[in-house]
């Protein structure tokens, strides 16, 4: 059996400066979690995704209130995509994106909240890895 490999298509983050993080932004009311990350995947990388194709994750919830939030909900989604597709991408919106693997992903600094969805989600895969990052 071959070797199976996960990348997560990730951004250089507003708010914490030199950190990787996930793709993201505030939902609407009148939007669902899943049309809201279609929708934003379309704004931040001109990629279309059909709503079959995306999947809960898990969602995390906490309040901020030290950095201007109250209670805050972040909602995350397994989405597979092609390589066709990550090689079509097309950066709207940040400094930077990249297709990393997740070993490597989880060596570099990223967003606290969003490190540890990663880090889940590699977990629950089965795969090995170091979580220190440079």
């Amino acid at each position: 059996m071959g070797v199976i490999s996960y990348n997560y298509v990730i951004t250089s983050h507003q708010f914490f400066t030199d950190h990787w993080g996930c793709f993201g932004r505030q939902i609407d009311n009148s939007e669902s979690p899943t049309d809201a990350l279609v929708q934003e995947l379309f704004e931040e990388l001109s990629v279309s995704i059909c709503e079959s194709r995306v999947n809960l994750f898990t969602r995390f919830s906490y309040d901020a209130p030290f950095i201007g939030y109250g209670a805050v909900d972040r909602v995350y989604f397994e989405v597979k995509v092609t390589d066709a597709e990550i090689n079509e991408m097309v950066l709207q919106e940040g400094a930077k994106m990249q297709a990393m693997e997740g070993t490597n992903l989880l060596m570099q600094k990223m967003v606290p909240f969003d490190r540890f969805a990663v880090w889940m989600h590699y977990y629950r895969l089965g795969f090995p890895f170091e979580t220190e990052p440079n």
